[in-house]
């Protein structure tokens, strides 16, 4: 821990940067819990045609402008490109960060004199039906080498990854909670499903886009077009996204949580088709790359039952508890806890009644 003294009212050395377009509803409660309590708060606005700019100039001056080309990530890109503190920490207008969260973020958590390189931080997705939760990187230091990568869904955890293992960083939890108010941004679905058709189309499109990125947008649309009830289209592409998953390594697919939903898209539609041998096949795989993955488990564990294979069935859930009480389970994939211990309850009670009966008749 450092020596150093800090003065109570000195503000930290952190840039809070906030990517902005048509946010006048949500841009000032997002800005009052950094104002005056850290360097600069810098807004880079991607073509608001609202009062956003002018809100956001209550705050602060740090404002620039972005035109819109259907990429998160150069939009990233540019908010770090004209921070200037020695950490940076990411956020959009519809994310809030309380203050008593924020309060964990202090001048020794951001001292030069910590192997740091970035912080996890838990990410709350709020919806109308309930909540999500997931973990993401988005208070780092600020350095040339990281920067954010894909066209949607962004992140820098490629650069952080890359760096914090040559220069022997950390890459360390962090107490501080981001709650991303998704059920107040898109109030229509329909619109965030055609933006992520046209970001996922952009991603495909780009000559500099590597094989592995070209999966995650093929996988990325595919999902879309289902939400979109294009169903038939969606089957073929994800049919496509698993043969180019299986090329890959399985570490490396393990480092993306995006993948899981091409397996769970499969054991969805062969449960649909009562096709339970072929669901149970795929979420095998699945678990086979994911063995701490809650969603995948609890789909594993459904195929199980359905093969009348019950005591297996109890087993998985079983290790489902297990990963739970000892906090050990992926913590990358979005999870809500509330359902996946609600279905996961209901199906080991039936699942112990059919292995008795399945016991008395053998």
């Amino acid at each position: 821990m450092s020596n150093l003294v800090f003065k109570k009212d000195e503000k930290l050395n952190l840039t809070v940067c906030i990517l902005t377009k048509n946010d006048e509803n949500f841009i000032e409660d997002c800005i009052k819990t950094f104002h005056g309590k850290v360097k600069e708060i810098l807004i880079v606005d991607a073509g608001s045609t609202d009062n956003t700019v002018n809100i956001a100039r209550n705050y602060t001056s740090r404002i620039y402008w972005f035109k819109w080309n259907n990429d998160y990530s150069a939009a990233r890109n540019t908010c770090l490109k004209y921070a200037s503190s020695d950490w940076v920490l990411c956020i959009d207008a519809y994310e809030r960060i309380s203050a008593e969260d924020f309060s964990h973020i202090t001048a020794t958590t951001l001292d030069k004199r910590n192997k740091v390189l970035s912080y996890v931080s838990k990410v709350i997705e709020k919806y109308d039906d309930g909540d999500l939760e997931t973990y993401s990187c988005r208070l780092f230091r600020r350095m040339n080498g990281i920067k954010f990568k894909l066209t949607m869904s962004e992140t820098a955890m490629e650069d952080i990854q890359r760096i914090a293992n040559r220069n022997q960083l950390a890459i360390s939890p962090h107490d501080m909670k981001i709650t991303k108010l998704i059920n107040k941004k898109y109030l229509d679905e329909r619109e965030l499903f055609e933006e992520q058709v046209q970001l996922a189309k952009k991603g495909l499109e780009d000559p500099k886009s590597s094989d592995f990125f070209k999966t995650y947008y093929k996988l990325s649309l595919g999902l879309s077009l289902n939400s979109l009830d294009e169903h038939d289209t969606a089957d073929e592409i994800i049919d496509e996204v698993l043969e180019e998953i299986r090329s890959y390594e399985k570490r490396t697919v393990y480092n993306i949580p995006h993948f899981i939903n091409a397996f769970l898209f499969k054991g969805f539609n062969y449960a649909k088709a009562e096709k339970y041998k072929e669901g149970l096949e795929i979420l095998q795989e699945a678990v086979d790359i994911y063995p701490n993955s809650l969603n995948v488990l609890l789909r594993y564990g459904e195929f199980l039952y359905a093969n009348e294979r019950y005591r297996d069935a109890i087993n998985c859930l079983h290790k489902m508890k297990d990963l739970i009480e000892e906090e050990n389970y992926y913590v990358m994939e979005r999870l809500d806890f509330e359902k996946i211990e609600m279905i996961a309850a209901k199906l080991e009670r039936t699942a112990h009644q059919k292995f008795k009966i399945q016991q008395e008749n053998s």
